[in-house]
């Protein structure tokens, strides 16, 4: 079995307690859904079509599109019992929806090449070094001129191995939860098998092999970053 189908298993029979995460703001979730709201806002014109690529519950996505004009929305997730919430979550927002219950790699090559965003947030840590070149490369294929791939994800510091950043994440864990040591353990099971985050240079080099007209990171907090592919 794959990383990707592990962590829809993982999501499914947890996400109460990734739910914990997202209210603690463990993830920076505040953060980065308030520089979502204003980079749609100051750069993309309405109305438009988006792809939410580990859409999750949409239950952070539904108040930032609230008020956004939009021709459709595709919500893909590979966690089928997640993904029956999220289209209860999205059920008072009336414009075209669409959900698909399939793993990110596969969705991504399956959407119509008309996106004007395509948005995936804490999901492609999930995929191997290669998976996230192709998902990214996929990614500007289905997009329109002008269109952005929006990314909120794990990320390396210059010179960071990936089990310093999973320390990092277990310290801003225990910050910011209520965890005794063996829930703490717990919770850190899933990133110590399925998280491979990559430094935001390998993102930039990506960017320039594939030809992307531009690179920007809008945050970073260090463990986690928002960045903008723009076609």
């Amino acid at each position: 079995m794959n990383d990707t189908n592990d962590a829809s298993l993982y999501f499914n029979a947890n996400w109460k307690k990734y739910q914990s995460a997202i209210t603690s703001n463990t993830l920076y979730h505040q953060e980065m859904g308030e520089a979502l709201n204003r980079f749609i806002k100051s750069n993309v014109t309405y109305p438009f079509a988006m792809a939410d690529v580990g859409c999750g519950d949409c239950s952070a996505i539904v108040p930032i599109l609230a008020d956004k004009k939009i021709t459709s929305y595709i919500g893909i997730d590979a966690a089928p019992d997640v993904l029956k919430i999220a289209a209860e979550n999205m059920d008072a927002i009336q414009y075209k929806k669409e959900f698909i219950c399939d793993d990110m790699i596969n969705a991504i090559a399956g959407i119509p090449p008309s996106m004007d965003i395509i948005y995936t947030s804490y999901a492609v840590h999930h995929l191997s070094f290669k998976e996230k070149f192709d998902f990214i490369q996929n990614a500007q294929n289905k997009l329109k001129n002008g269109g952005y791939l929006i990314m909120i994800d794990g990320v390396l510091d210059d010179n960071q191995t990936r089990d310093e950043w999973l320390e990092e994440l277990a310290n801003r864990m225990k910050l910011t939860q209520e965890l005794t040591q063996d829930e703490l353990e717990l919770r850190m099971q899933h990133p110590r098998a399925d998280d491979h985050p990559e430094a935001i240079k390998t993102f930039e080099e990506f960017a320039q092999t594939q030809k992307w007209k531009t690179f920007d990171v809008l945050v970073n907090k260090g463990i986690f970053a928002f960045m903008v592919f723009g076609k």
